[in-house]
């Protein structure tokens, strides 16, 4: 018997596994470099009001959610859909405050990075920002990874990744 995506997200966090390759991508948890990211961009003084930001593995939402309270556009992407509506829309509704508001300004996708390059590619969606924490652990999706930074940044947009130098037991990494 096959397991559905919302037993096999159950397994892995009863398990207390931080992911499964392509079933479950550790989007319920809060990865270290989240807060290295949004610290950085304060330190900078990065404005983001009415720029339009792509939070790619946006797991539960907190880049995006910080880039809302700047005054951006945040789009939300994450692999697993469960992950989006069960975690990330709560936790913009509940962090940002005026749900109607949240709606106009936000929209959540789920699933691989080459379908949502499809998506963005068909609607010809370009992002001034794409924030990216903790999603170039495994090596096999660099090119999809890639295919994003290049097809969906506007031409003088800005790309920031927030990675650890090594992942262990995974193998991808910043060097």
């Amino acid at each position: 018997m096959k397991q559905n995506h919302h037993d096999t997200i159950i397994s892995a966090i009863t398990n207390h596994s931080d992911l499964e390759a392509g079933v479950y991508e550790g989007g319920l948890k809060i990865w270290e470099c989240t807060q290295d990211l949004i610290s950085f961009m304060c330190n900078e003084g990065i404005n983001l009001k009415n720029k339009t930001i792509l939070d790619l593995g946006c797991g539960i939402g907190i880049v995006g959610i910080f880039s809302l309270l700047q005054g951006a556009y945040v789009y939300f992407q994450d692999y697993n859909p469960e992950v989006i509506l069960s975690a990330t829309i709560p936790n913009v509704f509940l962090n940002v405050g005026n749900v109607e508001n949240s709606m106009k300004t936000s929209k959540f996708y789920s699933g691989d990075w080459q379908s949502f390059l499809v998506l963005m590619k068909n609607d010809n969606i370009k992002f001034d920002f794409i924030l990216t924490s903790e999603t170039i652990y495994n090596i096999d999706n660099y090119n999809k990874l890639y295919a994003i930074f290049t097809n969906c940044l506007k031409e003088n947009g800005v790309i920031y990744i927030a990675a650890k130098t090594h992942y262990f037991g995974v193998g991808g990494g910043l060097r």
